[in-house]
């Protein structure tokens, strides 16, 4: 291809090893393939990643650096997959009959299509971000039982696979979305480790997105809640102190000492720390403490109430109450569903890698 031509893909299999495969005949190039990941690595720094997630979640992230212009053409012909979208660097155009929309560096949507159409993406030559498919028939099984709970305008993102009209919804990143991607920029580790970090912030940055359209439709008037840059500097430096703190004792980790780190009233505090992060700082701390206790529950040989003490839990039996209220597993159970899952998407992987070569 000449220097300038566009690139123009054409996808309507949004399953990971449908998009690995058409973007190998694309890029006229293999990928390589380690259990969840496919890497494909592109001329200079580009590069794009697909995970293979359970419950129909997949997940691409993308590095362009490139004289071409890339086209995605998205073909609906069966239910679209619901999209959360996470765009750090450049931006996109994205193309129907209808309408078009310009999505821009550093913000977070969630997109909906039409079944039966056919829209095109417009990258610019420079873009890095992620796209989270789920596909919904799939991903319902999992979550159908908190639909009579969910906002009726959440559960039909997810219910109605015969959508007739489209629907997007974008907002400037937020700091837990922007701290996820990170993670999964920065990770260094490898096999049951990394897959367990990349699938645990993917899911994250999903429930982030999610919450932040919730709280938006909930509390309209807050959307243009205003913090001064200064006070967005020094509620980071909480932020800092709660990440580099977090594996103390959450009694030690007080909002009224947080608040004196940032500069401000206890009140105001709370108030502008939810509205940059889209949760509290008692969730960042659990979140962060629970993160951590699986990566040890994957890769170290000490029991639950070390890991539990290591976490800041000096009671085993809190540690995992507040571990099952939140994953809906037993850290004891968590392992072993891990490796079950593992087992089970690399025997998928195995049978498709044999029948391709047979046919």
């Amino acid at each position: 291809m000449n220097k300038g031509e566009n690139l123009n893909i054409r996808l309507h299999d949004f399953t990971a090893s449908g998009i690995t495969k058409t973007l190998e005949r694309a890029f006229k190039t293999k990928s390589k393939t380690d259990c969840l990941e496919s890497k494909i690595a592109l001329s200079g720094s580009s590069s794009i990643s697909i995970f293979n997630f359970s419950d129909g979640v997949n997940m691409i992230k993308l590095k362009i650096k490139t004289n071409q212009n890339l086209q995605i053409f998205f073909d609906y012909y069966e239910a679209p997959p619901l999209i959360l979208m996470v765009i750090k660097r450049g931006k996109l155009v994205k193309q129907n009959p209808s309408q078009s929309t310009i999505y821009k560096s550093a913000t977070q949507s969630i997109i909906l299509d039409k079944r039966q159409s056919l829209d095109k993406w417009k990258f610019t030559k420079k873009f890095e971000g992620m796209l989270i498919l789920i596909d919904r028939k799939k991903y319902n099984h999992k979550i159908a039982c908190y639909f009579s709970y969910l906002p009726n305008y959440i559960a039909e993102l997810f219910k109605n696979t015969n959508n007739k009209t489209c629907f997007t919804h974008q907002t400037n990143l937020i700091f837990p979305v922007t701290e996820a991607f990170e993670s999964i920029n920065n990770d260094n580790t490898s096999d049951i480790v990394r897959c367990n970090i990349i699938e645990g912030n993917t899911l994250e940055i999903m429930a982030f997105i999610i919450q932040r359209y919730k709280a938006i439709i909930n509390r309209p008037h807050k959307q243009n809640y205003k913090i001064s840059n200064l006070d967005i500097q020094n509620i980071q430096k909480a932020r800092e102190y709660i990440n580099q703190n977090f594996t103390k004792n959450i009694d030690e980790l007080t909002i009224d000492k947080l608040a004196q780190l940032a500069v401000m009233n206890t009140n105001k505090f709370k108030i502008a720390y939810n509205e940059i992060y889209s949760e509290t700082v008692r969730q960042s701390i659990i979140r962060l403490k629970l993160s951590k206790a699986k990566k040890l529950l994957i890769n170290n040989n000490k029991s639950i109430s070390e890991i539990a003490i290591e976490v800041g839990y000096n009671n085993t039996s809190y540690f995992s109450k507040v571990f099952k209220k939140k994953l809906n597993i037993h850290p004891k159970d968590y392992f072993k569903e891990v490796s079950k899952k593992l087992s089970s998407i690399n025997a998928n992987t195995l049978v498709g890698t044999q029948l391709n070569t047979a046919s």
